[in-house]
C-alpha cells in the first residue's frame, strides 16, 4: 500500500517527537545510561571515523561489521536505552513492548485517502535492538518478485533477489531438525527457528487444529504444500512462521545476533551511546561533516538538554528507520524545498523525494472460535497447566 501523505503533514508530525512539549515524561528504564562521548572523553569535539545514527536492525550489523577493523573508530549512537529487559527476551514479552513503553516510538500515521479518517498505529522500536527488538520477530525475507521489479523496473542495481539473497543466507542460522531446511543459513548471526519448535509438551495439543486447518488449505489449492516459504516465492506460500528466536526460546534482536552475542559491543573501537537522540547531520561545503545529538529519556530532559557534536572522519550513516532516516535529513536542510521553508528549515540539498513513496503493509489479525478451548491457548486460564508451561519455558526454553 503506497502512503499519499504529503511530506509537509508527515513532517509536521515528526517534528512534534523531535521536539517534544516540555514536562511530558517517557517512561523510566531501569538501566543506566552511558554519558556522552563528549563528556566521557573530555572533548566537545570527539572524531570517529563512521557515526551510524539509530542501533536498529541495519544499524547494529554496520557497527558490528566496520568494528571488524580494529584500526576503525566507530560511534553508534540511539535515542533509546540498551532495550535488555525481561520482557524483550522473552518472545510472549513483545505484548507489553508496544505503546506504552519506553522501547517504543508508538508512532500514529495520518490518515491517508486510502484510509479516510483513519490514523494508523506505527510502533518503532526505540533501543538497541530497534523494531527487532519490539516486533512479533516473524522471518520473513519478503518476495523474490519484488526484488527482481526494484533491479529492473526502478534501476535499483544489485537489488535483484538472486544478489540479496547471500547476503540473506550469510546473516541467518536457520534451525529445523524436523523439515531438514539445512541448506540455507547455518552459521549466520541471526537465530531463525519455526515458531512451533518452542510450544513444547504444553502445546502440542494446539497443534492439532491449526495443522487440520493448513492442510484443507492444501487441499483446496488455497495455499501450496507448507514448508519453507523463505525459500520460494510468497505466493500462495503456507506453513508455521518462521521467527527470530533462538534455540534456547529467547528473543534475537538485531542487537543481540550483532553485539552482544559476538562479542562486539566489547570492542574498544566501538562505542555505543543509548539515549542519545540525534537532532542534526552537520553539513558543510556538501559533505556531512559530523552530528548533533542531544541526551535525555525523559521528553522535557531532550528539550532542555545542550547539544554535543561529534564529527566523522569518513562517512555518517543514518539507519533510524523508514520513518526516522528521511525525518532527520530533513532536519538537517535536505529535502523538498517548499516543504523546508514552510517549518523553518534551511535547503542545503533539494531532494523531492525525501519523505515520500513510503510503502507499508496492513496487519490484518483474524479470530477464530474453537468449540473445544483445551486447544487453544485459553487453555493457560488453568492455573496448572499455566504453571506448567512457565516452568517448561525457564528451565527447557519452550512453553
Amino acid at each position: 500500500m503506497e502512503c499519499s501523505t504529503t511530506v509537509a503533514r508527515r513532517l509536521n508530525v515528526l517534528i512534534r517527537h523531535c521536539t517534544p512539549a516540555a514536562g511530558a515524561e517517557l517512561p523510566p528504564h531501569s538501566v543506566p545510561s552511558s554519558e556522552p562521548c563528549s563528556a566521557k572523553h573530555g572533548s566537545e569535539n570527539m572524531e570517529f571515523d563512521y557515526i551510524i545514527v539509530g542501533a536498529g536492525s541495519a544499524g547494529c550489523a554496520l557497527a558490528s561489521r566496520l568494528s571488524e577493523d580494529p584500526e576503525t573508530t566507530v560511534l553508534l549512537l540511539d535515542a533509546g536505552g540498551p532495550g535488555d529487559e525481561w520482557k524483550v527476551r522473552c518472545p510472549f514479552g513483545y505484548t507489553m513492548l508496544q505503546r506504552a513503553s519506553a522501547n517504543d516510538w508508538a508512532f500514529e500515521a495520518e490518515p491517508s485517502p486510502s484510509q479516510p479518517g483513519r490514523c494508523s498505529f506505527w510502533p518503532r522500536g526505540r533501543c538497541l535492538g530497534g523494531s527487532s527488538a519490539i516486533n512479533a520477530m516473524l522471518y520473513v525475507r519478503g518476495d523474490p518478485f519484488t526484488y527482481d521489479y526494484w533491479s529492473r523496473q526502478e534501476g535499483c542495481q544489485g537489488w535483484s533477489f538472486s544478489e540479496v539473497l547471500p547476503f540473506f543466507d550469510k546473516s541467518g542460522r536457520f534451525q529445523d531438525a524436523e523439515l531438514g531446511l539445512d541448506s540455507w543459513a547455518k552459521t549466520g548471526p541471526v537465530h531463525v527457528t519455526r515458531s512451533d519448535q518452542h510450544l513444547g509438551p504444553a502445546g502440542d495439543s494446539w497443534l492439532e487444529v491449526p495443522r487440520r486447518i493448513n492442510q484443507a488449505m492444501v487441499d483446496t489449492g488455497v495455499i501450496k504444500q507448507a514448508g519453507d516459504y523463505n525459500k520460494g516465492g510468497l505466493d500462495r506460500a503456507g506453513g508455521f512462521s518462521q521467527a527470530t528466536i533462538s534455540a534456547s526460546g529467547t528473543r534475537c534482536s538485531s542487537a543481540d545476533a550483532y553485539l552482544r552475542q559476538n562479542g562486539a559491543a566489547r570492542r574498544p573501537n566501538l562505542q555505543i551511546e543509548t539515549w542519545s537522540h540525534v537532532v542534526k547531520v552537520v553539513i558543510r561545503d556538501g559533505a556531512a561533516e559530523g552530528v548533533l545529538y542531544r541526551r535525555g529519556r525523559s521528553k522535557a530532559g531532550l528539550r532542555n538538554a545542550p547539544e554535543h557534536f561529534c564529527r566523522a572522519r569518513k562517512e555518517v550513516l543514518l539507519s533510524a528507520g523508514a520513518v526516522q532516516s528521511p525525518q532527520l535529513l530533513m532536519l538537517s536542510g535536505i529535502g523538498a524545498p517548499e516543504h523546508l521553508v514552510q517549518h523553518g528549515l534551511p535547503v542545503l540539498v533539494a531532494l523531492p523525494g525525501v519523505g515520500r513513496h513510503l510503502k507499508d503493509h496492513l496487519f490484518v489479525p483474524q479470530i477464530v472460535a474453537a468449540r473445544e478451548t483445551d486447544k487453544t491457548i485459553l487453555d493457560m486460564k488453568s492455573l496448572p497447566r499455566l504453571l506448567s508451561a512457565l516452568w517448561h519455558y525457564f528451565t527447557k526454553g519452550s512453553g
